[in-house]
């Protein structure tokens, strides 16, 4: 695990007692990708893995719909799978998406806003991909191009770049489907109202997402008020999540 991985897992190490707390939009997104899963036919023998499962949002949805055979829920931070074998009937352990294992190929592969945190998502797929049996299910949920519009917006009108992650189009996820089978996205955005710019940041940093995006610095103290004026105009904040729900069938043979 490089450097930069051990200071995400270290960072949701931290907030892994207090995360639900604050997982709102997690919450919803979970809940949003449970449905859209459950509409592929399942078995009550399927096996799933779950990578970056942190806190078993996504993990006690499923596991609350249907009866699997086997579920794994997987994370790279070590508190959070702690916090994932308290869920009845699944086996966790530590694993880095990007390497994924099992010791037998899986019906569903899924992951709840996890990959805006990987170095390479087309090969993590591919990896992923590798581990499903054929005619299986891979399932994600993740950030994508226009999320946090807003405070991006109010960094360029004082000529800064935000120190959050560069995510994705909907157009380079299309083109990173892993051959051998069909995927297809939805997208959709969901609008979140804070009290003010102060309570988004706090947000993100109380689910432990407040690691630099790579070759950026946090503001200094200073600059970071001049964006905080720049976005509270009146009152509540409307902070925008763009979504790419993804659904990859592998072919059956």
């Amino acid at each position: 695990m490089n450097a930069r991985k051990q200071q995400i897992a270290a960072s949701f190490n931290r907030v892994s007692h207090h995360y639900n707390d604050a997982a709102n939009i997690q919450r919803l997104i979970a809940s949003r990708l449970a449905q859209r899963i459950m509409t592929h036919p399942f078995s009550a023998k399927a096996r799933v893995l779950e990578v970056g499962a942190g806190t078993g949002l996504l993990t006690r949805e499923l596991v609350d719909l249907h009866p699997w055979g086997y579920y794994g829920a997987t994370d790279m931070a070590p508190a959070m799978v702690e916090q994932c074998r308290t869920i009845t009937g699944v086996s966790a352990w530590r694993m880095d998406a990007e390497n994924p294992t099992v010791d037998e190929p899986c019906d569903l592969v899924c992951a709840s806003m996890v990959f805006q945190w990987v170095d390479d998502l087309g090969d993590c797929l591919k990896k992923l991909e590798a581990c499903l049996r054929p005619g299986g299910l891979m399932a994600y949920a993740t950030l994508i191009r226009g999320s946090l519009a807003e405070w991006r917006t109010a960094h360029d009108g004082l000529g800064l770049t935000p120190s959050i992650l560069d995510f994705p189009s909907a157009a380079t996820l299309q083109k990173l489907w892993p051959h051998g089978g069909v995927g297809r996205l939805e997208t959709q955005d969901i609008p979140q109202v804070f009290d003010s710019t102060l309570d988004f940041v706090n947000s993100l940093k109380a689910i432990g997402a407040g690691t630099p995006a790579p070759g950026t610095q946090p503001l200094l103290p200073g600059t970071f008020r001049k964006v905080l004026r720049a976005l509270d105009h009146h009152g509540e904040v409307k902070i925008t999540y763009r979504v790419a729900y993804g659904l990859f069938e592998k072919d059956a043979s």
